[in-house]
């Protein structure tokens, strides 16, 4: 490793540090507003149980997870369960983004080349790349860490904590080192960002289908299953870190022996066909262009929103007449008591859907 390495590194994380920072406020949001609901609204038995029925619907498993099996919940369990698929999400979306700000989108604006006149190897600017989501996903590992801290939930434990927070870190590794990959095979940037997006979506509905099926033999398929795997604040099982881990080394070590099979601004998989030589009239000019190579990633980002959404939409009425289907709880705390905190649902339940309608489209460049 030479000087220049480093001085590449600083190069990217200059300007990435935007970007990093919106991420840190997005991700520390999320945390701590998600603990702040589960122990403002549900913290006695009875709500849990009643958020629990729920949870344990096909459309809810689907949504966000399987709860773990055990004979006693505790507010953390249900928060772990719930937010680590959703959190997962968002720090694979990151790491999708900084790999491909560091590698494809560098060799596409000219900076590759003319680092690699200098006196640099072929890998300086993978390993720039690597121990930039290193350091960004150990930060963001941190910041998860503080804010579940923050909270104070029934059942949270040191060790629950800093497993909660170091598996979203290594799946973020585990992500970057897939985008590193793809980003030797293929040889423009939006070909990696939809493949890439596509991986972490694929994940996702695998999860899902493990989940509702509760197809156990095949929790192995979907590395989100492995998060679930880990029982967060009850057994607290450390295995998905040392998987998602040693994925992560091996794909690494993969990309940095890729990158010594290519050309630069080429990928191992070529398409034949492409530029302007080749492109129809109505798209020489730089707006028509822009609108071709642009439509197809807005129009996947606007079909994923509106599924998303939908599926939201379908669970509304279902959290909001929760309280309601408890006669218990009706002649304990009366009939308008009860309306008011079934409104105070609906209000929570909207904020958290907005908060991550809005984060889930995070800069698709």
């Amino acid at each position: 490793m030479n000087r220049n390495m480093w001085w590449l590194l600083g190069a990217n994380l200059k300007s990435d540090y935007r970007v990093i920072i919106v991420w840190l406020l997005v991700n520390f949001s999320l945390i701590v507003s998600g603990a702040l609901k589960l122990a403002d609204l549900y913290n006695s038995p009875e709500t849990l149980d009643q958020l629990l029925t729920m949870l344990r619907t096909p459309m809810m498993t689907a949504m966000f997870a399987r709860m773990p099996e055990l004979s006693q919940y505790t507010v953390a369990i249900v928060y772990a369960a719930i937010m680590l698929p959703i959190m997962a999400v968002l720090m694979g979306l990151m790491n999708v983004q900084l790999v491909v700000r560091g590698t494809r989108q560098m060799e596409e604006s000219g900076e590759t080349e003319l680092i690699r006149g200098g006196v640099t190897t072929a890998t300086t600017p993978v390993i720039a790349t690597i121990f930039e989501v290193l350091g960004v996903n150990a930060l963001m590992t941190m910041t998860i860490g503080i804010g579940v801290v923050l909270i104070p939930m029934h059942g949270a434990t040191n060790g629950g904590v800093v497993l909660f927070a170091t598996l979203l870190g290594t799946f973020g590794l585990m992500v970057a080192g897939i985008t590193l990959v793809l980003s030797q095979l293929f040889a423009e940037s939006r070909s990696v960002n939809a493949i890439g997006y596509g991986v972490i979506a694929v994940m996702y509905v695998l999860r899902a289908v493990i989940d509702v099926r509760r197809a156990a033999e095949w929790r192995w398929l979907s590395p989100l299953n492995w998060l679930e795997s880990a029982r967060v604040f009850a057994d607290n099982r450390a295995g998905a870190i040392l998987t998602q881990g040693w994925f992560a080394i091996v794909l690494g070590l993969i990309a940095l022996a890729l990158v010594n099979g290519r050309d630069i601004n080429a990928g191992l998989i070529q398409f034949a066909g492409r530029g302007r030589q080749r492109a129809a009239i109505w798209l020489r000019g730089f707006t028509s262009l822009f609108v071709r190579l642009q439509a197809r990633l807005v129009l996947t980002w606007l079909v994923g929103l509106v599924f998303f959404g939908a599926m939201f939409g379908s669970l509304f009425h279902e959290v909001g007449t929760m309280m309601i289907n408890n006669p218990q709880l009706t002649k304990i705390i009366g009939a308008q008591l009860e309306a008011s905190m079934q409104h105070a649902i609906y209000r929570h339940f909207l904020v958290m859907v907005a908060c991550l309608l809005a984060s889930w489209p995070f800069w698709p460049d």
